[in-house]
């Protein structure tokens, strides 16, 4: 729900940022064709495999959720 409000970018325990094609801190965040750029947020934190979230912003500003993962997982 904080995703879709725009409520997690204002909680730092959420940690959004852009998801990246691989972990380096220079690699280019991941875009789609149609312009959506892909962004991971926190779900859990101190635990082992922590959950993110993935979803799409797209252009409009329409969030598309992607899926949850584990915190080493970088496929949109």
């Amino acid at each position: 729900m904080e995703v879709l409000t725009g409520a997690a970018e204002r909680n730092a325990a959420r940690e959004v940022h852009a998801l990246r094609a691989n972990p380096g801190g220079d690699t280019a965040q991941l875009v789609r064709a149609d312009g959506a750029k892909c962004f991971r947020a926190a779900i859990e934190q101190y635990v082992a495999s922590a959950r993110r979230l993935h979803f799409w912003r797209l252009p409009d500003g329409t969030v598309e959720l992607s899926r949850v993962v584990v915190h080493d997982d970088f496929k949109p």
